[in-house]
């Protein structure tokens, strides 16, 4: 799904490019440079924390993965490891057995239980903040 915005980049610096090269050859160069610095950028700080959001991945463990993904893949690693980090945490979170805590009268403790405040009554003509 992101391989069109990894592509959009590119594709759409090829203007920009052509542009500054008519003015001069090493202004396209530094063009390309931004282009290339800008989709490194993007590719490991802003579309992680994006992705991050929405697969409700914490943002070391986005970070680390595009990090990760990246070292061993490449630029596809990197696009690919976010959605394979949820893919590992939704099984992790769903694996073993799962305990529901709920309350048994067999364990009241009236020495531990919250006292509720006591209500006082009110009388005629007088204010509950006085």
């Amino acid at each position: 799904s992101q391989f069109l915005p990894v592509v959009g980049t590119y594709l759409a610096g090829v203007l920009p490019v052509l542009l500054a090269f008519l003015d001069s050859p090493v202004k396209a160069l530094i063009v390309i440079i931004f282009i290339a610095i800008y989709q490194q950028l993007e590719n490991f700080l802003l579309a992680p924390r994006i992705t991050a959001r929405t697969l409700e991945l914490h943002a070391a463990v986005a970070f680390g993965a595009a990090i990760a993904g990246g070292a061993i893949l490449g630029p596809i690693g990197a696009v690919l490891a976010l959605p394979l980090a949820a893919m590992v945490q939704g099984f992790a979170s769903n694996w073993g057995k799962r305990y529901e805590i709920v309350d048994n009268p067999l364990v009241y403790v009236p020495s531990l239980a919250i006292s509720q405040p006591k209500k006082r009554k009110l009388r005629f003509g007088s204010h509950a903040g006085d």
